[in-house]
């Protein structure tokens, strides 16, 4: 008798997962991050402007 192995998959999840990581780029994350850095940056210039017209 003779005993075959199963075939293997092309493309394994594994596979999958290390080329999602490899080209895995967080978008959102960044642009988040520069917003909430602009938005801080508008509030604190603005206060300061209204802080410098007192003088």
């Amino acid at each position: 008798m003779e005993v075959r192995e199963a075939p293997q998959p092309a493309i394994t999840n594994e596979d999958l997962e290390k080329q999602f990581d490899q080209n895995f780029k967080p978008k959102g994350a960044i642009a988040f991050f520069l917003l909430l850095i602009l938005l801080g940056s508008i509030i604190w210039f603005g206060i300061y402007f209204l802080m410098l017209e007192r003088i």
